[in-house]
């Protein structure tokens, strides 16, 4: 690098500096003068070490001199008409603007520094030792042009997060070709409703539009309960594919995203259920969903979004064994709260099955905190959340965990389910519960952000699977590890 002088009336140019591997920049002119900063490698000595420092060149003499002899890096140098020279210094504490007085240095006092040879700058030395200019030895060549194949490296996992999605939480591991056209997803899957696991591979074929979706699932320990409440245990492998219209809408100031989609899903039943009532049978179903959310943009401090609508709306219809039909919605709402960075969060979820003995379905429906989940005809819930920061702890231990934030979730949940009894009577239970969660915000090795959090849960109404309870008190475990 140099710094030159161009005419910009005629185009000639005239070397101010000689061209070096000394990187320099920020020039500044004034009275005849240009200052400028640049690596100083021009002396190897015990007492000047290389650093980024202020020089100066004359437009008449073309002398060079070095300003400052500072340790660490300086940059943006300007003077003004009182020879006060005014530059930026990086310190452990961030830049700082620095002030110099340049009037008592006269011509003598500064010193004049040497132009350097080829073999005094490092990067020159190095280019003429053993292995230079190799690109330059290379032979042209010509190779073939041949066809991308598509299916290069069609798994190729590169990531995995933890997932919380209602009653069911996992972990996933992702894969995605090199063209991202075909994506796989590995998932283990526990439902706290059922207390079952599952351990499923799916993927997405992106080449063409809509998508395409098929995938494995090998589940344990799956729960089913008759009209007379009677519970039965059982194992299934289900197979699927269907399709998918993701939709991201771009503009404005929200974030727009609609997902349609349907499916054929086939479930085998290898597994016996108790006293015979399904053996070595097929349910097949159909499965229709779609989702829609409208967000607005959300700064750091902010919990929730201060506006925004989460919808999603799931039908299931299955037309072997049994006519099996179950419709899951669910909504948040999201609102600024009382004071800046509050949010309000209002959330519902209803539930619609028919009155067959079996419910072959696996539980998604968001039951009222703290209580034992049932699995009604007919269900619904409302929920009021108050979300606030507590403070700002920005406190780290041994670089393994810092806390940024402690949050608190004051809230209310009223739930409705529709049951019969053993006498045939049908009756509407309530399940009210308040009580408030906190959170901890934090970042594990400082760079991961990782949620979790405390949950206590009054109960306000009799938990039917678990007379007796009142007080109920839950682990919140991490929604995510990285992330989206």
């Amino acid at each position: 690098m140099a710094l030159v002088k161009v005419n910009l009336t005629t185009g000639a140019t005239e070397e101010l500096t000689s061209f070096s591997y000394n990187v320099l920049g920020y020039p500044s002119v004034r009275d005849g003068v240009v200052y400028f900063s640049m690596t100083d490698n021009y002396f190897n000595s015990k007492e000047i070490k290389p650093a980024d420092r202020i020089f100066a060149v004359s437009l008449t003499d073309k002398r060079l001199y070095r300003i400052s002899n500072n340790i660490n890096g300086v940059y943006q140098p300007a003077a003004n008409s009182k020879n006060e020279l005014v530059f930026t210094a990086v310190t452990a504490d961030g830049s700082r603007l620095v002030k110099m007085d340049v009037s008592a240095l006269s011509s003598n006092e500064l010193v004049l520094t040497q132009r350097p040879t080829l073999n005094e700058v490092p990067a020159a030395f190095a280019l003429q030792g053993a292995g230079a200019n190799l690109v330059d030895k290379v032979p042209d060549s010509k190779p073939e042009v041949t066809r991308y194949r598509k299916s290069f490296q069609l798994l190729n996992f590169h990531s995995a997060r933890p997932f919380m999605d209602g009653p069911e939480l996992g972990y996933t591991f992702y894969s995605d070709n090199i063209l991202s056209s075909f994506h796989s997803e590995v998932t283990y899957t526990y439902n706290r409703n059922e207390q079952s696991h599952a351990l499923g591979y799916d993927f997405v074929y992106a080449g063409l539009f809509p998508f395409f979706r098929a995938g494995i699932e090998r589940s344990f320990n799956r729960k089913v309960f008759d009209n007379s409440g009677n519970m039965y245990n059982y194992g299934a492998t289900k197979l699927s594919a269907g399709f998918s219209v993701p939709l991201n809408f771009i503009g404005g100031r929200t974030f727009k995203y609609l997902n349609v989609g349907a499916g054929y899903n086939s479930e085998f039943l290898p597994d016996s259920l108790k006293n015979g009532k399904v053996q070595n049978t097929a349910f097949n179903y159909l499965n229709s969903f779609v989702v829609f959310s409208n967000v607005s943009r959300k700064p750091k401090q902010l919990i929730n979004p201060a506006w925004g609508q989460s919808i999603s709306l799931t039908y299931r219809h299955g037309f072997t064994y049994f006519d099996n039909r179950k419709l899951v919605a669910g909504a948040s709402l999201y609102f600024p709260g009382i004071f800046p960075n509050h949010s309000i969060v209002i959330d519902a979820a209803y539930q619609k099955r028919d009155t067959l003995g079996f419910d072959l379905f696996s539980r998604t429906f968001s039951f009222a905190r703290g209580y034992q989940e049932l699995n009604q005809r007919r269900m619904y819930k409302i929920g009021v959340n108050y979300h606030f920061p507590l403070c700002y702890p920005d406190w780290g231990f041994g670089n393994m965990i810092f806390f940024q934030r402690i949050r608190m979730n004051a809230f209310y949940d009223y739930g409705n389910s529709l049951a019969k009894f053993d006498n045939g009577l049908l009756q509407d239970i309530e399940t009210r519960s308040t009580g408030a969660e906190v959170y901890f915000d934090t970042k594990i090795w400082n760079a991961l952000p990782v949620s979790f959090g405390v949950r206590y849960s009054r109960l306000l109404d009799i938990d039917y699977l678990n007379r007796g309870a009142v007080n109920r008190w839950e682990i919140l475990v991490p929604i995510a590890l990285i992330p989206n």
